[in-house]
């Protein structure tokens, strides 16, 4: 059965009739109750592939094929397909194959939502989509043809680089520097994204760079964020409060009155996404530089890209928490998802493999809602307006 796929799989790749002819011809020469033997036991995508093979088997198999396919059968046809056109790419929500622009590769991939995004009048562009940086967002489309290049070959879509950037801003209303470095790797058949984001003042001015840290819209992840901002680009506004987005707790000032309190690589885990970070907050007076320096690296799990409806891809693109049972941190395989483990997976193609260590922020592993207010219908009552600063 093998050999018969794989020669009929040779069959349709070729373009030339002359030698489709004769790779099939042997097959042709096969007992016909032999071939439809193998014919009943192939799933109904391979029946179609098969019967299109060639004329003789189009012939033989074409009345048993269904005049209509199920949705099933059509979404399998289109995946096999879709291996077959290096222009193309299988959209989950039409069921059809839409093509992507290979002219985009000099682009931001962020910027790019597919070419049928506009016709999916139920898509919210920042509620489905992995954050990459306040400007730039990636949606499921993006993220397949970046998988399909790593899975299929370069000619399928875009190398997975075109989502890396090196930015360095400057905050109008704080003057503190704002450094941003998005890189990417491929571990495993996985998409992996690392930002990095460094924070100081040239001046050395504390109150300025406290300022900037409660008002920046950086997040670290759809639920784990920078600053105490939380209804940016409505995401939050409008939804319970089971929807907030949490806080790293060492970026809170420091009990002593100071405005900031000093820590070393603590590691820090979404608990519900694969996202880790690593803070690193030291006062460099006696480094030769003057004043506090914010240093904040995140790594996260993207996923495989085949499945829209995937557990990973879900929990890091879909904004708030849809239940306890499918956050990381009430995984029925814990071992998988333990704080720590996406740092330490990205670190395999590191000269040096770092331990699997971190803890989940607070609030994702007791429901915590303490000092939070709501109001009658459950929604949250922001803080009074709290100002974002863009830059």
């Amino acid at each position: 059965m093998s050999l018969l796929l794989l020669a009929a799989a040779k069959a349709t790749h070729n373009p030339h009739s002359e030698e489709r002819c004769n790779q099939t011809s042997w097959i042709l020469r096969l007992p016909a109750e032999l071939v439809t033997e193998v014919f009943k036991h192939l799933p109904k995508a391979s029946e179609i592939c098969l019967t299109f093979t060639c004329r003789a088997f189009y012939n033989m198999f074409s009345p048993k094929l269904p005049n209509r396919l199920d949705r099933w059968t059509t979404q399998d046809l289109f995946l096999l397909l879709e291996r077959d056109r290096p222009d193309s790419y299988y959209c989950f929500h039409c069921k059809k194959l839409h093509r992507w622009d290979p002219m985009l590769r000099g682009y931001q991939l962020g910027d790019w939502d597919g070419d049928c995004f506009r016709s999916h009048s139920w898509h919210d562009k920042e509620r489905d989509s992995f954050y990459i940086s306040t400007d730039h967002q990636l949606g499921f489309h993006g993220f397949r043809v970046i998988m399909n290049s790593h899975f299929y070959g370069p000619a399928h879509g875009f190398a997975p680089w075109v989502l890396e950037k090196e930015i360095q801003k400057t905050c109008p209303h704080t003057g503190c520097t704002i450094d941003e470095v998005i890189r990417t790797r491929i571990i495993d058949g996985e998409l992996f994204v690392s930002k990095i984001y460094k924070m100081s003042h040239p001046d050395g001015d504390a109150k300025k760079l406290r300022q900037l840290v409660e008002h920046t819209p950086l997040r670290i992840c759809r639920h784990l964020q920078i600053g105490r901002y939380w209804g940016r680009g409505n995401c939050w506004t409008s939804r319970g409060i089971r929807f907030l987005p949490r806080r790293i707790p060492e970026l809170e000032r420091s009990r002593g009155g100071g405005y900031f309190t000093g820590c070393s690589e603590v590691v820090r885990s979404c608990g519900v996404c694969m996202t880790d970070c690593q803070v690193d907050i030291c006062d460099q007076s006696d480094g030769g530089q003057y004043g506090w320096s914010i240093k904040i690296v995140a790594w996260s799990q993207i996923g495989k890209g085949r499945d829209p409806l995937d557990s990973t891809w879900l929990g890091i693109s879909r904004p708030g928490y849809d239940c306890h049972a499918s956050w990381r941190a009430f995984a029925e395989e814990p071992e998988s998802t333990l704080p720590g483990i996406v740092r330490h997976r990205w670190s395999k193609m590191d000269d040096m493999l770092v331990d699997v260590k971190g803890e989940f922020a607070d609030g994702f592993d007791d429901g915590n809602d303490e000092g939070l207010a709501v109001d009658r219908e459950g929604n949250l009552i922001l803080e009074c307006d709290l100002p974002v600063y863009d830059y």
